[in-house]
């Protein structure tokens, strides 16, 4: 008996735990990701910071523990494998960085690059002079 009730609640729950792990498609990442500010944390290299994916398809970061903050703009787009992709607009050539993102629960996601994003105050602000480069993972 208590091994059938193990069975079938590991049976109920794997459709919830395949989901969760599963990556964003297109209209679940402009629903839970475009339009919405978010703090990232990359554990790499500890950066820390905000962003936020405009409708229209505009990307604004900042990177919180450098001094000075660095701000960054650029464009996102969606690549023919429902990625997210970036290019930022710096000084040397456009670097651009595509990945895939799971919804973590919660307002939290991760990024196949290992970023942790989660639904944050810290808006981006629109003034900001844009320098160096932008995190590497982004």
């Amino acid at each position: 008996m208590h091994r059938a009730v193990i069975l079938t609640a590991t049976y109920l729950l794997l459709p919830v735990i395949a989901t969760s792990a599963a990556n964003l498609n297109r209209v679940e990442i402009e629903k839970q990701i475009v339009d919405k500010s978010f703090v990232w944390t990359n554990p790499a290299d500890q950066r820390t910071g905000s962003i936020l994916f405009k409708s229209g398809g505009r990307v604004e970061l900042e990177i919180h523990n450098r001094a000075p903050t660095n701000q960054f703009t650029g464009v996102w787009w969606f690549d023919n494998k429902n990625r997210l992709c970036v290019t930022w607009q710096v000084k040397t050539p456009p670097p651009h960085k595509c990945f895939s993102i799971t919804n973590q629960g919660s307002g939290k996601y991760l990024t196949e690059h290992g970023v942790y994003l989660r639904l944050g105050k810290n808006a981006v602000r629109d003034d900001s002079i844009r320098t160096s480069q932008p995190a590497s993972a982004f």
